[in-house]
């Protein structure tokens, strides 16, 4: 499933079909393409640009020209590619421009600037573990351990929600980098669960590096319903593990963002995630389900 988490939503049906009525394609340069097992249309569009620096945005331009040409016009049918099915593909063989020529035709020299000073995902989340850091880590080193932890536990409620929006949304950001580009870094293993309503649960770890004894930047847990198709996302953003046992967000059904409170028994809701960013990570988790669950 491309663009929702559980059951198919009427925001997620809109958007696609907003920007299907929006997008033009040529129809008449074109190459078939037969549907392979585990592809999707995210996975043949970033396939078909061969472009390892293609953005999101870019990979997602090209799944609408995909889904324009071949009359894919709702989420529905984007969802039903089957094994052995020929589609058309739009010709992307004419040169691209990098990157440094659009810049320099199109960027103003302040826009310049600013592209240049912006931060990474990763930086970002830096930035965000940092701030919340300031209301739960006492200052000067004469605590101990248990005496830092009562500290951290009796503050939490005092971080401003905009921060853990802030951290929440940078782990998002980071997330769909590790899985959009996998290395033997990200650690991928089925979890246990024995209920009646799921099919089967994979949990995911990106280490620092390949080494066996590297550290753990972050983690994930994804449950997959009775039908294979994703029902929870939990996890933790870079930089800093607010919770102790449980995770500290979750990604819902409608695809907004939540903090995970009171050991994992509980949640509020901080914010909704981009069309963009939601797309991109429900069709790089549902790919490893598939992959994994039977």
């Amino acid at each position: 499933m491309l663009f929702t988490v559980g059951e198919p939503n009427n925001t997620s049906s809109n958007y696609y079909e907003n920007r299907y009525m929006q997008t033009s394609v040529n129809s008449t340069l074109k190459k078939e393409y037969l549907v392979k097992k585990g592809d999707s249309l995210w996975e043949i569009s970033k396939r078909h640009l061969n472009d390892k620096e293609a953005t999101n945005a870019e990979i997602q331009d090209m799944m609408y020209k995909i889904a324009k040409l071949n009359k894919i016009n709702s989420v529905d049918a984007a969802n039903s590619l089957k094994v052995d099915d020929i589609i058309y593909l739009p010709d992307v063989e004419s040169p691209r421009l990098s990157r440094c020529e659009v810049k320099n035709w199109f960027l103003a020299p302040k826009l310049k600037h600013k592209a240049e000073q912006r931060l990474s995902p990763q930086k970002l989340a830096k930035v965000a573990a940092d701030k919340i850091n300031k209301y739960i880590v006492p200052e000067g080193s004469d605590f101990s351990r248990s005496q830092r932890q009562i500290y951290k536990l009796n503050n939490l409620d005092n971080v401003p929600k905009e921060l853990y929006k802030e951290h929440a949304v940078a782990g998002i950001k980071c997330w769909n980098e590790y899985l959009s580009n996998p290395d033997n870094s990200l650690k991928i293993t089925k979890g246990n669960l024995s209920l009646s309503n799921v099919k089967g649960a994979i949990h995911i770890v990106k280490k620092s590096s390949d080494k066996y004894d590297a550290t753990t930047v972050a983690s994930m847990y994804v449950v997959a319903d009775k039908n294979g198709k994703i029902r929870e996302i939990t996890f933790n953003s870079p930089e800093l593990r607010i919770n102790n046992i449980a995770f500290d967000y979750q990604v819902n059904r409608d695809g907004s963002l939540s903090k995970i409170t009171n050991g994992g028994v509980s949640s509020y809701s901080l914010a909704s995630l981009s069309n963009e960013d939601y797309e991109v990570l429900v069709s790089n988790l549902q790919k490893l389900l598939d992959e994994r669950i039977d």
